[in-house]
């Protein structure tokens, strides 16, 4: 389910390539294409010993979400996490916590960090086992 603004119908027009959020005082514009919802946060549970960016993990529809906060994983202040961004893609079932969807458009803002399907695979982030503690290493 994306926000109502966003044209879902074969009559409107065609749809915007990205969704602009705000995340922990950052413009993000997210691409459509690794979107598969949005919608307003439930109760999450924390995971501890995580990692700082990892929010925790919640129940959408049936399915477990590990909920990330967008504004800490992009090299900001933390979200508040209203809205999740369920996203399409990832190695896990995974969600972006931000503060605020700012509503859909054609192209990146130049003031927006471009979030696409090569920039979520190459993140340190979306790699397994990167949500725990760093191993330790024996001395």
């Amino acid at each position: 389910m994306l926000p109502p603004s966003v044209p879902t119908g074969p009559a409107e027009s065609p749809s915007p390539a990205r969704l602009d959020v705000l995340a922990g005082g950052a413009r993000l514009s997210i691409g459509m294409a690794v979107l598969s919802a949005v919608g307003p946060v439930g109760l999450l549970t924390p995971v501890p010993g995580g990692a700082e960016w990892l929010v925790g993990l919640t129940q959408w529809h049936g399915r477990l979400l590990t909920v990330v906060d967008a504004g800490r994983l992009f090299g900001n202040a933390p979200s508040a996490g209203r809205w999740l961004l369920v996203l399409r893609g990832a190695p896990c079932e995974t969600a972006l916590a931000v503060d605020e969807l700012l509503g859909p458009s054609a192209a990146a803002d130049s003031t927006a960090t471009p979030i696409d399907a090569a920039t979520l695979a190459r993140h340190p982030a979306f790699q397994p086992g990167a949500a725990g503690r760093p191993p330790q290493t024996e001395s």
